[in-house]
């Protein structure tokens, strides 16, 4: 079983919580024609309103019945794939949390769908986890009940589940999470965009909130971002973790070194964010077609970052354009179509953005999957032909060209 079937398979176990909750009753069966066009109509609200201007974002509408309505039966199973499919893709940034009770931290936690997916995952990941706790904190009491709900419903057989949930206005601090606790993670799912909107110094605010919070985290512990992959929230996302770099973190997932983010640097158009195909579940896939949303797939940005310590290897800066050099990188775009007739993909190597081609249709590079890369593939490349003119780096996939993809988020 591949890890998004695994999560698909554990998603579709929390969905009839998520439709009974929403009816007010313990029957979770499908949803009616007429619910769907209810829910279909409050969802297309609450996405208008996520998106674009974003009048809704940071506007309390978790407190409002129809849209976190909306939320439950769509956003939610989609947050949970997020934060999943995010999780999955370094394992090992878990594995030092092993034989202990976890104490898991979710900032601006909502009705709960990265703390209940971090649940199962780590349920599976780290078997000799039998009790987790969950501290959630969130401006919305409505919210936080449902969620602790949720990471309560039918808890797997010898896996203990404690939650402890706190009202909270995070723009003023989390001096209102009490006990001195540390934590094991600290997630912050989709609410960092949210805090300080409008301020001129929302990054550096933003920052000042998690060095407050991994005050309270365990040596090891992991601090876990994650936004949606709109290229305004994306680039915030980049800002807030070059800046916690520069104070001591070091990146555990995504990128391949800590210096400043390339994206940013390459210009306001350039966003960095994952993308895995999706067929949703039910009543995902009927909410996204009565409302006109496209869900072919699972986009989001996201930071894994642990704290650094003396021995922690920094990445050193590689020299450019070395004929038969092996470059590892991480794929950061679609695929793209030249004027020349070339595909090319724009890849990161943690310190670079540098492009990535073949001519199209080319013989050698298909049955080596150049052209069936996606968004976030980690491959390995070995005597690509050097391109590039100067000081800016390109390769192709030339007749010495060897590509092996050396993991996909999803499909391990």
């Amino acid at each position: 079983m591949t890890t998004i079937s695994a999560i698909e398979h554990d998603l579709s176990l929390r969905i009839p919580a998520l439709v009974s909750l929403w009816r007010g009753t313990k029957n979770s069966g499908g949803l009616t024609s007429k619910e769907l066009k209810t829910a279909g109509s409050a969802l297309l609200s609450l996405q208008r309103g996520l998106t674009g201007s974003r009048q809704l974002a940071g506007a309390g509408y978790m407190d409002d019945n129809a849209l976190l309505g909306a939320y439950l039966l769509y956003y939610w199973p989609v947050s949970y794939m997020q934060t999943a499919l995010a999780a999955s893709s370094n394992p090992q940034a878990f594995f030092s949390l092993q034989h202990r009770p976890l104490r898991i931290l979710d900032l601006g936690a909502g009705p709960g769908p990265a703390s209940c997916a971090l649940s199962d995952l780590l349920r599976h990941m780290i078997p000799d986890a039998a009790e987790t706790e969950f501290t959630l904190a969130d401006s919305s009491g409505k919210a936080l009940a449902l969620a602790a709900k949720l990471l309560q419903y039918k808890a797997a057989e010898g896996y203990s589940v404690k939650v402890y949930t706190h009202t909270v206005n995070l723009e003023r601090g989390i001096e209102g999470v009490p006990g001195t606790d540390t934590f094991d993670i600290i997630v912050v799912s989709h609410a960092l965009n949210e805090l300080w909107q409008g301020d001129s110094d929302r990054i550096a605010k933003r920052c000042a909130l998690l060095e407050k919070a991994a005050e309270r985290l365990s040596p090891e512990g992991v601090l876990f971002l994650s936004e949606p992959a709109l290229l305004e929230t994306s680039r915030s996302l980049l800002a807030v973790r070059d800046m916690i770099v520069s104070r001591g973190f070091t990146v555990l997932s995504p990128c391949l070194a800590d210096g400043q983010c390339p994206a940013l640097a390459a210009g306001p158009n350039h966003t960095c964010h994952a993308e895995v195909p999706w067929r949703p579940a039910e009543p995902v896939a009927s909410l996204a077609k009565a409302a006109g949303l496209d869900r072919e797939s699972v986009k989001m940005s996201f930071i894994i970052a642990g704290k650094r310590t003396p021995d922690t290897e920094t990445a050193a800066e590689p020299e450019k354009n070395r004929a038969g050099e092996t470059v590892i990188a991480r794929v950061v775009s679609d695929a793209m179509l030249n004027k020349s007739g070339r595909i090319r993909f724009l890849l990161c190597d943690g310190h670079t953005r540098f492009a990535f081609s073949a001519k199209n249709g080319d013989p050698a590079a298909g049955p080596a999957g150049f052209f069936a890369l996606r968004r976030y593939d980690l491959i390995e490349l070995t005597s690509p032909e050097i391109r590039g003119n100067g000081g800016n780096t390109a390769y192709g996939f030339g007749k010495d060209t060897k590509l092996h993809v050396v993991s996909r988020i999803g499909s391990n």
